[in-house]
C-alpha cells in the first residue's frame, strides 16, 4: 500500500466515521440527570400556572437554568420500556418534548422511541440564546403502545455540532482509498 493511498484511508477515517460518532455520542459534557417517574394530564409548572395535556400523558415538568455560555445543548432521554407480547416489533411510543421559558415555547421536537429494555433518543443540539429558568415538558402523544417504568434525562452541554460536510469528505476520501486498494488488488492478480 502506497503512502498516499494509506493517508487518504486514515483522513477518511478521522474525517468521516470518527468525527461523526464523536459528535453524535462523545461530545459535551454531562451536567444534569433527572428521573421522571409521574405521568398525569396536568401539572404546575414553577411559575403556579396549570400545564394541561390533551392527547396524552406528560411527565413531571423538569426545572433547568440553561446559560448561552454552555452552548450548543443535548437533551437524551433513556427509556426503561417493556414490550408487551401482544405489541408488534415496530411498537412504540411517540413523544413530544417542548423548552418553555415562561409561557414561550423555545425548543420542541417529536421523536419516536421503540425497542426493549433501555432506548435511548438524543435530540439534535439546540442553541440557547438568553440565560435564564427553563422547564422541559416531556409528553406522551397518543396511546402509549410500550410500557415505560422511567425515564432518564441527561442534558449534556457543551456538545460539538455536527458539520455534515465534513463527514461526507471523509467518506469521500475513505471511498477513494478503498478504490485505489481494490483496483491495485485487481491489477497484481492480472499481471499473474
Amino acid at each position: 500500500m502506497k503512502p498516499p493511498t494509506l493517508l487518504l484511508i486514515v483522513l477518511g477515517t478521522i474525517f468521516g466515521p470518527v468525527y461523526f460518532v464523536y459528535c453524535e455520542y462523545l461530545s459535551g459534557e454531562t451536567a444534569e440527570m433527572h428521573t421522571l417517574t409521574e405521568r398525569a394530564d396536568r401539572w404546575e409548572l414553577p411559575d403556579g400556572a396549570i400545564l394541561r395535556f390533551r392527547g396524552g400523558l406528560g411527565y413531571r415538568p423538569v426545572a433547568l437554568e440553561l446559560t448561552p455560555e454552555l452552548n450548543l445543548y443535548r437533551f437524551r432521554f433513556i427509556f426503561d420500556a417493556a414490550r408487551t407480547e401482544a405489541s408488534s416489533k415496530d411498537a412504540g411510543n411517540d413523544y413530544q418534548m417542548s423548552l418553555l421559558q415562561g409561557d414561550l415555547g423555545i425548543f420542541e421536537r417529536s421523536f419516536r422511541a421503540t425497542g426493549n429494555g433501555t432506548v435511548a433518543v438524543a435530540l439534535d443540539p439546540m442553541e440557547i440564546l438568553y440565560r435564564g429558568s427553563y422547564v422541559l415538558v416531556l409528553e406522551e402523544v397518543g396511546l402509549p403502545q410500550l410500557q415505560v417504568a422511567a425515564v432518564k434525562l441527561e442534558v449534556r452541554t457543551k456538545v460539538e455540532k455536527m458539520r455534515m460536510w465534513v463527514v461526507w469528505g471523509g467518506l469521500v476520501m475513505l471511498a477513494f482509498g478503498a478504490a485505489i486498494i481494490i483496483r491495485d488488488l485487481v491489477a497484481q492478480s492480472l499481471k499473474k
